[in-house]
């Protein structure tokens, strides 16, 4: 059961656009190794972070996972190796690359001051 978690940590940790890199090493560096929900959530808070503190990947990139990929993963037990991720989908604004909980039409832009029009 170790070892199996350790792969789909693994497996995670390794699906990762490059700029996650300092985070990936400090979660290997970890002892015991993370489970993959404590991977994902330290992950998920430097996203977040990022975009927050406007130092995120630029526009043409995807950041991460979506969260209902991840929750696929940590459901079903296994990720989906070297096949191509799924990109994520805004079910608010309908464009691709974020989900509905960072969309800049429903939320506004980081450091925006007013709140967009509904």
């Amino acid at each position: 059961q170790e070892w199996q978690d350790n792969h789909r940590l693994f497996d995670f940790l390794a699906g990762l656009n490059v700029e996650f890199e300092p985070i990936r090493a400090q979660i290997l560096s970890t002892k015991p190794l993370p489970t993959l929900e404590d991977a994902f959530s330290s992950i998920q808070s430097e996203d977040t972070r990022r975009i927050a503190m406007a130092i995120h990947a630029p526009q043409d990139r995807s950041t991460l996972y979506s969260d209902t990929t991840i929750a696929n993963v940590v459901s079903r037990g296994k990720t989906s190796g070297t096949q191509t991720r799924p990109m994520p989908v805004c079910d608010y604004c309908g464009k691709e690359k974020h989900t509905r909980d960072r969309c800049w039409k429903l939320h506004g832009r980081p450091g925006d001051k007013k709140k967009p029009q509904h």
